[in-house]
């Protein structure tokens, strides 16, 4: 876990320093290899994140990143490390803090999923502050564990529009539940962490659009945090999220109350 949140802390600092609030580096290079635009701090992250992990005990791994896809920096890797360099690009390019850098390691298993992440880290860009974890010992913000059980207040629900049929489920939504806001944010994994803290809700994603590499560390985060996490289409998103190589994830909804996530599943497959 360590090594996850020194490399999630030093490239966010890396990235404030250097990017932040700088139009000239939000230049589109290209695109990565699933169709997003790439900008130039999303490039710099990547290789920056990838140079601490050479010279770091996790040089003997396979990269599966936003930008680059797969790269193994071995020729028989030990480790599988889950890499968004930059989560929330266009906030950055516009000079919103809401921005992460999100890693998460695994054991370098062709058929691993989700459920065998060992550790990860979200470090939130100009805040200095770190959500990490160790599968089966807990969650950290920064050096202090997370003691006791997590309870929400909040009538906030995170989610992401990018289509008239994800409107129209929204909108039901909120006419169903009368005492929601629904909020874009636009970083997927601080929005997860958010949730799992209980800060807002519950997190919805219908797109599909979001890939491993964006939620594997927030949803390992969350689960230690006993938060309530389900698939749309009834799948176990922790069980069937595959993480060797960069893939495209099934709709999932999460909240720290299971009644108010049971009522979301409720509302999103009569909608469908």
């Amino acid at each position: 876990m360590k090594i996850c949140k020194y490399i999630a802390l030093e490239t966010s600092k890396f990235l404030e320093e250097k990017f932040f609030e700088r139009v000239e580096y939000s230049r589109t290079l290209g695109y990565n290899i699933v169709g997003d635009e790439t900008k130039i701090f999303d490039k710099e992250a990547e290789n920056y994140i990838i140079e601490l992990l050479k010279h770091s005990e996790l040089r003997n791994s396979r990269v599966v990143s936003e930008e680059l896809g797969e790269i193994e920096l071995t020729d028989s890797p030990k480790y599988l490390v889950l890499i968004d360099p930059v989560d929330g690009s266009s906030n950055f390019s516009a000079g919103i803090p809401y921005v992460a850098v999100s890693i998460a390691i695994a054991p370098a298993l062709r058929n691993g999923t989700l459920a065998n992440v060992l550790a990860g880290a979200v470090a939130w860009i100009s805040r200095n502050r770190v959500y990490s974890f160790a599968k089966n010992e807990g969650a950290y913000i920064n050096d202090s564990k997370i003691s006791g059980n997590v309870t929400t207040y909040s009538n906030i629900v995170a989610t992401y529009i990018n289509s008239i049929d994800v409107c129209k489920v929204m909108i039901t939504i909120r006419y169903r539940i009368k005492n929601i806001t629904l909020r874009c944010f636009g970083s997927a994994s601080l929005d997860i962490i958010m949730t799992a803290l209980g800060r807002y809700r519950a997190f919805i994603d219908l797109k599909p659009k979001l890939r491993n590499v964006d939620v594997a560390a927030a949803l390992g985060f969350a689960k230690e945090l006993n938060c309530y996490i389900a698939g749309i289409n009834r799948s176990d998103p922790i069980n069937t999220i595959r993480v060797w190589n960069i893939e495209r994830i099934n709709p999932l909804v999460l909240s720290q109350d299971r009644d108010f996530l049971n009522k979301l599943l409720g509302i999103v497959r009569s909608s469908a």
